[in-house]
């Protein structure tokens, strides 16, 4: 079989942005806009406990949002927890 890898892909320019750190500010807006009634997964916590929680673990979830950001994190060890 022969398969021409440049008709396949193709450049797109512009995907630098993606390299770009979250901000605190984008994080807080995601979390206010986050609907309150339904759980966002199986644990159960909708966006109202995250919400009136926000003051509390704001502080840890910059922190794991920055260490995904910077690739230091185990995503094996996100998932299974």
């Amino acid at each position: 079989m022969y398969l021409d890898l440049q008709s396949l892909i193709v450049q797109v320019e512009g995907l630098e942005i993606l390299d770009i750190s979250f901000t605190r500010e984008e994080i807080d807006k995601i979390i206010a806009d986050l609907p309150n009634h339904k759980s966002l997964g199986p644990d159960g916590f909708n966006g109202e406990f995250l919400k009136k929680c926000w003051p509390i673990i704001l502080q840890d979830f910059y922190e794991l949002c920055e260490s995904f950001a910077t690739r230091d994190i185990c995503l094996r060890s996100i998932n299974d927890s």
